[in-house]
Parts: structure tokens; C-alpha cells; sequence
């Protein structure tokens, strides 16, 4: 008897300790995600990855090529050299920052992804903050995007 009882409560033991377990897990997950997110803001995710700083004033906007729900693409030209320009407007933040930690995933280099040059924000002649993708630009070649 005095066996059995010795099993039963490390077993007790044992199970609530699992649950306790379990339960801060996902208590952390539920209410660890709040604090989480106000530390990721836009200036820590550039502080830990930059890429270089190009002068964008040599950055011409030639021709829209393309529209989609979040911005515009435009083909353009940095130092005469013909880019690609993702345009996404301020209300459109968080996709451009999406989009932005995808081109700066380490090693993402393929034949069929468009190389990525600079990220970059300025504020329009007329005083609107906007958003810039500045990638390889292809001739011939679409740029299917889900916008």
C-alpha cells in the first residue's frame, strides 16, 4: 500500500508539474508577444541590419510599370543605372518593412528573385513620408508582386 501510494504522488507530481509547465508556456507566448512587439520598432530593426547608405538624390523616377494595393513600381535610375523602385506610401509602413526584412534575409541570392540594392525612406517634395525598395531592374521581365 505504502508502494503504491509513493507512485501515485509522483505521478501527481509529476503531472502538475507538466500543466504549470504548459500553462507558462503559453502564458509567455499570450502576453510576452505585447512587450515583444513595442521593443521592435523600425529604428532597432535598422540598427541591426543596415545595408549600405546609397545617395539617393541621383535617384530618378522614370515610368510607373506597375500598381498594386500597397504602392507603386516604378523604373528609374540611381547613378544611371536602371533600378526598379517599390514605392509604398506612410499608411502602407508595415509592408514595406515586411517586405524590406525579406531582401535582407542573409543569403537570399537567386536567379529569380531581383537583386535587392537599398531600403530607404525620404519625404516627397510636397512634404509626404514614403517608403523605397531600390532593386535590379530587368527589362522585359514583370514583377508580379501580391500587392
Amino acid at each position: 500500500m505504502h508502494r503504491e501510494m509513493t507512485i501515485i504522488i509522483a505521478l501527481a507530481s509529476v503531472s502538475v508539474v507538466a500543466v504549470l509547465i504548459v500553462f507558462f508556456f503559453f502564458g509567455y507566448r499570450i502576453f510576452g508577444e505585447d512587450r515583444k512587439q513595442g521593443l521592435h520598432s523600425m529604428n532597432m530593426m535598422e540598427a541591426a541590419t543596415s545595408e549600405p547608405s546609397l545617395d539617393l538624390d541621383n535617384l530618378k523616377l522614370l515610368e510607373v510599370i506597375g500598381r498594386g494595393r500597397y504602392g507603386s513600381v516604378y523604373k528609374g535610375s540611381l547613378d544611371e543605372r536602371p533600378v526598379a523602385v517599390k514605392v509604398f506610401s506612410f499608411n502602407n509602413r508595415q509592408n514595406y518593412i515586411n517586405e524590406r526584412s525579406i531582401y535582407r534575409t542573409p543569403l537570399l541570392e537567386h536567379d529569380n528573385i531581383a537583386h535587392f540594392i537599398v531600403a530607404e525612406e525620404r519625404v516627397t517634395s510636397d512634404g509626404r513620408l514614403e517608403y523605397l525598395l531600390v532593386m535590379e531592374y530587368y527589362a522585359n521581365v514583370s514583377i508580379n508582386v501580391v500587392y
